[in-house]
């Protein structure tokens, strides 16, 4: 898990900043080897954090608690597709 177990109504929302170091270590030291790597973040992923985490290399995300508390699910995935897609790290 990426995020820290927080208070229920907090859940997806605290991201660790120690792991986006970790998913570009990953990501350039696959990249070192010409290695193709899937590299999920599973906890903490939302609107305000998925192009940050996908800057950092990884390109598969689940985010729960950001689509399944949404008004419109459908609506919610396509902004964190946009988003992740938006990002500078290119998959």
């Amino acid at each position: 898990m990426s995020a820290e177990p927080p208070p229920p109504r907090l859940a997806g929302r605290l991201v660790l900043k120690a792991l986006l170091g970790g998913v570009l270590i990953l990501c350039l030291t696959s990249a070192a080897v010409a290695s193709a790597v899937w590299l999920q973040v599973d906890g903490g992923v939302s609107r305000s954090t998925i192009e940050r985490i996908a800057d950092a290399g990884a390109n598969v995300f689940v985010a729960g608690s950001a689509v399944y508390g949404a008004d419109n699910l459908p609506a919610e995935i396509t902004a964190l597709r946009a988003l992740a897609n938006a990002s500078t790290h290119r998959h």
